[in-house]
């Protein structure tokens, strides 16, 4: 995959009256073109030393970013860090079994590390408080 850009943007009102909900980023692409992102479409993040690889429903990317600053700049609704160099998209989890995040449709098992491991539990039981 060649390398692209995670566009920083800010979502404006305009976008409310436009019918946008600002839940989404540009990508720019190699070849220029800008691409819309939506933030419920990212399965998995993962670090590649100085890059993350950007895996959505539909395509991957390479992002010249670091792991803490790219997962740092994504909303916590949407996406969850699980280990110094994996975050999953709240919405792609399977289910949590024998301490790896299994994501839906491919069935792979993401790694949870073990100081990811407390806050994953906190962010699940109040997830799950939500909607008792």
């Amino acid at each position: 995959n060649p390398q692209v850009e995670f566009l920083n943007y800010e979502p404006s009102l305009a976008d409310s009256d436009r019918g946008g909900d600002g839940n989404f980023r540009f990508i720019r692409e190699s070849s220029g073109a800008q691409t819309k992102i939506m933030y419920s479409d990212i399965v998995f993040v993962e670090a590649q030393e100085n890059y993350v690889r950007l895996v959505t429903t539909s395509k991957s990317y390479i992002i010249h970013a670091t792991m803490s600053s790219f997962v740092d700049s994504l909303p916590e609704e949407y996406v969850v860090r699980v280990h110094r160099s994996y975050a999953v998209g709240i919405k792609h989890i399977k289910n949590i079994v024998d301490g790896s995040v299994v994501l839906e449709g491919s069935d792979m098992a993401v790694p949870v590390g073990r100081s990811y491991k407390a806050k994953m539990k906190e962010f699940f039981d109040e997830l799950c408080s939500k909607y008792q």
